[in-house]
This record gives structure tokens, C-alpha cells and sequence, in this order.
């Protein structure tokens, strides 16, 4: 059940820090702030968002995702790391004919990635999906965003369509491929 800063689960990452997963409480609005706005500046990084958000316009998201999770469609789960936000991921449950399918999605800071987090973020959200009877997850990616092409097949996710030139980011067309996985 949802409850605003609740712990999930607590884990040591390959660096040896120490890694909280819990659900994100209103409270963190100003880590996600900085978190989101850090990955929005860095080139060549495979997230939708292209302009830093205001404190107006994540509290705003933050509010409408806690909302969201009290309605049961969405789950979503933050990653800290000494007090630090490092990472959120999410499933938006997907609805009538489509309600045990969710979209999934997913960013790590910079400095996190590669030790083991994004997959333990990606065990734990997922163990959470089937909880609440999802039976397949889908995602789409940038093409050149070759890690986490590789990081999605090696937790079972498969291709399964391509759109051509559906992003248009840093001045360039790229294609966004689309991927599922049975939980």
C-alpha cells in the first residue's frame, strides 16, 4: 500500500553505498528539482524533458504523481543515496482493455550508473507491478542510447516496434525503438 516516504527496500550498490528504495513524498520536491534539472543539462542522455523544470512545475508533477499512486495508477519510487535523490523510476498502469499493462521508465544520476542500481531499481518496481497484477511492462528508448538498450535486454526486454525519427533532440532526428517484457 502507498504511503508517502515508505521504504521499500535498502541495498549496497557496487560502490558500497548504501541505496534506499521508498516511494517519493512531497517533501521531495527540491531533490527531484535538482535531480531532473542535472539530467536535462547533460548531453546525449536518453530522457524526454529538454528545459529544467521550475519548483512550481515539479511540485506540480510530484503532486499529480503522489495523486496518481493514491489512485492506484501509478507506481513510482525514488533512489537515494546519503539523503540524496539519485535516481526514480515508474510504471503508469495502463487503462480499460489495457490495465495489466504498464509504461515504464527510469533515470539514474550520472554518477550511479553502471554499479547496479538501475537494475535493483528495475527488480524492485517491477516486483511491485505484479503485486498489482501487471503482466507486461513496455518502454521506449532512443536509439542511441545504447546502455540502456543493452541494460533493457538483459532484463528480458524485447524490441518490438521502431518509430522512425520519433525524437528530435540536441538538433537531430533519432529513432525511438519500443520494448516489452512479461512479468
Amino acid at each position: 500500500m502507498f504511503k508517502p516516504g515508505k521504504i521499500i527496500r535498502k541495498f549496497e550498490a557496487g560502490n558500497g553505498r548504501e541505496i534506499i528504495l521508498r516511494y517519493p513524498k512531497m517533501g521531495d520536491v527540491g531533490a527531484l528539482l535538482k535531480f531532473i534539472n542535472k539530467l536535462v543539462a547533460e548531453p546525449n542522455i536518453g530522457i524526454a524533458k529538454t528545459k529544467k523544470a521550475t519548483k512550481k512545475e515539479e511540485a506540480n508533477w510530484l503532486k499529480s504523481n503522489i495523486n496518481a499512486m493514491k489512485k492506484g495508477k501509478l507506481k513510482m519510487i525514488v533512489a537515494e543515496a546519503g539523503g540524496k535523490i539519485i535516481g526514480e523510476t515508474e510504471i503508469r498502469i495502463g487503462q480499460d482493455v489495457q490495465k495489466h499493462v504498464a509504461d515504464f521508465g527510469i533515470a539514474i544520476a550520472k554518477e550511479y550508473r553502471s554499479i547496479g542500481i538501475g537494475t535493483e531499481m528495475m527488480r524492485t518496481i517491477f516486483e511491485e507491478a505484479k503485486k498489482i497484477g501487471m503482466e507486461i511492462i513496455t518502454l521506449k528508448v532512443f536509439s542511441f542510447n545504447n546502455h540502456a538498450i543493452k541494460t533493457y535486454e538483459n532484463m528480458g526486454f524485447k524490441p518490438f516496434g521502431v518509430l522512425p525519427k520519433g525524437i528530435y533532440k540536441y538538433k537531430k532526428y533519432a529513432d525511438e525503438i519500443y520494448m516489452f517484457k512479461n512479468i
